[in-house]
């Protein structure tokens, strides 16, 4: 059979490949990682590796180049992802009834937090974090759920990913903590996450009316895991888990919880009655979408700013700039609208349009649009069409913030906390997501980031069987509003997709 040489560093293997079969192809079936948020349908220039030929480097997008017999492909190792696992909040008081040890774990699209928990306190023992190992397969919830539509061994490919890399997870920690009895685990995740590590299609939640095949809402083991119950097909067992941490589900307070990352869930609780729902946000707030954007990486841009008359930057791990992770890219399109580059449209302006160019170097692009370059060497770059693909993500959460507020009858001098979560949510600056219209304002000082809710309420359920309990009783509170059919939403993310001052977001 013929195969292609894949080289990383001094080490090489190759790999047998059928006719026609491309090399991210190759990738995913032999579970190398390699960045695909589009999952391979060639729209986001993410999936560039080198072909070496006659001592040439040749880059090339691997999802649109067929393999072809003798080839070499050269690949670097991604760097360990920056991944939240703590919780800043002190946590509701329960009884810690248990015994022995289990496994919490945080199933995000992008990432996978597990954490050993001593059932008998309660308390965190050890923890471990990786970059979700179905990435390939696509950044979100919807281009994996295609891919267990198009494959007919997709679901279980997916499926027996995520179950290896989980038990992988549980293993080294165990190991590393010298627990040699058995461990329940524990799983908190949107939906579609949930389902896929259940073996579940989720092919119903991707369709009108968006009904999974469960909601997992009863307090059983499937196949060695137990799972955080789901209020809806895009409100998922995180959110419940997110609700019981930072006890939305019965405070006396108007609060409101966002978890921003590949997607947006939120839910606002008035008294303890909650509202929700969820926002296709993209990818764009996680590094996807954006044409140098990354993912919280070694080398990822990640802080930006402007003093006298000099745009500056930090890079995650003090190392040399390969892109701008989501908190960066906030940060600099706050900037840009502060220094004008950006109208209040979204307009990112080419030079001959700016009185001052702040000594940036700004040039017009193809499209007579303005493009920022970053750095002395002009690899890494901002966009229109980054701008835009920001607007969008920003309108869809201010758009949802205010159906959530109207269907709760208040206002946004009403609310007295907003919680952020997750990891996008946990290392932005407030200040400049509020500049760019994810949400107002005046509500900045209201604003805490809490870090990873979701892990830290599914420690707490499995710990306790009175947070267990409550955990399962939390979707029932709670109110789902869907809004690709409710009218509003497209008002409202219409209005909320400019940046000016009047934008009501």
């Amino acid at each position: 059979m013929s195969s292609i040489t894949i080289r990383q560093g001094n080490q090489e293997r190759a790999f047998p490949f059928e006719e026609g079969e491309t090399l991210l192809s190759i990738f995913q079936r032999n579970g190398i990682y390699i960045s695909a948020p589009c999952g391979g349908n060639g729209k986001c220039g993410k999936c560039y590796i080198f072909l070496l030929k006659n001592g040439i480097r040749r880059p090339v997008l691997s999802c649109q180049t067929k393999a072809e017999d003798g080839m070499i492909v050269l690949w670097d190792v991604n760097s360990p992802m920056k991944i939240c696992d703590d919780f800043t909040l002190s946590t509701p008081g329960f009884a810690f009834d248990g015994s022995g040890v289990a496994l919490a774990v945080d199933l995000g699209t992008t990432t996978v937090a597990a954490q050993l928990v001593n059932l008998s306190s309660g308390k965190g023992m050890d923890v471990l974090s990786e970059s979700n190992v179905q990435k390939p397969f696509g950044a979100d919830v919807i281009t994996r759920t295609q891919y267990t539509m198009d494959h007919d061994d997709g679901l279980q490919i997916l499926s027996e990913r995520i179950r290896q890399q989980i038990f992988r997870l549980c293993h080294s920690l165990c190991q590393r903590n010298k627990i040699d009895s058995s461990v329940e685990i524990f799983v908190a995740g949107n939906t579609i996450m949930q389902h896929i590590l259940c073996g579940i299609s989720p092919r119903s939640i991707a369709c009108a009316p968006f009904t999974p095949e469960t909601f997992f809402d009863q307090d059983t083991s499937r196949d060695g895991f137990h799972y955080s119950p789901c209020i809806s097909g895009y409100v998922g067992g995180d959110i419940t888990a997110g609700i019981l941490s930072t006890g939305l589900y019965k405070t006396k307070e108007n609060c409101l919880l966002i978890d921003l990352g590949t997607n947006g869930e939120m839910a606002l609780s008035k008294g303890g009655d909650i509202v929700c729902c969820s926002v296709a946000s993209g990818p764009a707030f996680e590094g996807a979408g954006i044409r140098c954007g990354c993912a919280s990486i070694a080398g990822a841009i990640n802080h930006f700013t402007y003093e006298n008359g000099k745009l500056s930057y930090t890079t995650i791990g003090d190392v040399n700039p390969i892109g701008i992770c989501g908190s960066g890219i906030v940060e600099l399109t706050a900037l840009l609208l502060k220094l004008g580059f950006i109208d209040g449209s979204g307009y990112l302006q080419p030079p001959e349009d700016l009185p001052d160019t702040h000594g940036l170097r700004i040039e017009e692009d193809e499209d007579g649009n303005g493009i920022v370059f970053l750095t002395e060497d002009r690899k890494i770059f901002f966009t229109a069409r980054d701008v835009r693909q920001i607007q969008l993500a920003k309108a869809a959460v201010g758009a949802g913030i205010r159906i959530l507020l109207e269907e709760a009858g208040l206002t946004e001098s009403d609310l007295d906390t907003i919680y952020l979560a997750g990891g996008f949510g946990t290392y932005i600056d407030v200040a400049s997501a509020a500049e760019i219209g994810m949400f107002p304002s005046a509500l900045t000082q209201k604003t805490k980031s809490v870090g990873n809710s979701s892990l830290a309420g599914i420690a707490m359920a499995c710990s306790s069987s009175q947070a267990r309990a409550d955990l399962y009783s939390i979707p029932g509170k709670c109110r789902y509003i869907e809004l690709s059919t409710d009218k509003r939403f497209n008002d409202y993310f219409t209005e909320n997709m400019a940046f000016s001052e009047d934008d009501e977001s």
